[in-house]
């Protein structure tokens, strides 16, 4: 009966949490999903309520240089925090390039609020980065 328990091999690990990849990376768990916002990991998948975990495969992937076929983002309002993540400038700048006109400009959503086209601003960061995005 021990023979049999030994000779059992240990099931490969298929997911990793927020937890577990920040042990891995040796960063915090706001790291990880600073970066899977950011699209330097894939986006998580959601098992379950309170179950959400990363598919190792694709995170080895991306880190070693693939890039993903992702489905197709929907069109949504960017705020400007996740478009501060998003592109990597600040506040500032990123008025600043509006008033340039060389940035998406922002759209009033409500009477003191503003947001941006989600596939304006991935344009313009594949743009940056010569379509290698």
């Amino acid at each position: 009966m021990q023979n049999q328990a030994q000779q059992q091999k240990p099931l490969p690990r298929v997911w990793a949490s927020d937890t577990q990849l920040a042990e891995i990376y040796s960063v915090s768990r706001a790291t990880i999903w600073r970066w899977a916002a950011a699209g330097r990991l894939p986006q998580p998948v959601k098992l379950s309520p309170g179950c959400t975990r990363w598919k190792l495969a694709d995170v080895e992937y991306l880190q070693g240089g693939g890039v993903l076929m992702t489905t197709p983002q929907p069109r949504r309002i960017m705020r400007l925090p996740e478009v501060i993540i998003k592109t990597g400038y600040k506040r500032a700048s990123i008025y600043k390039f509006m008033k340039e006109r060389t940035f998406p400009q922002a759209h009033r959503i409500g009477p003191r609020a503003v947001g941006w086209d989600s596939l304006e601003v991935q344009a313009w960061v594949n743009s940056k980065l010569g379509g290698h995005a």
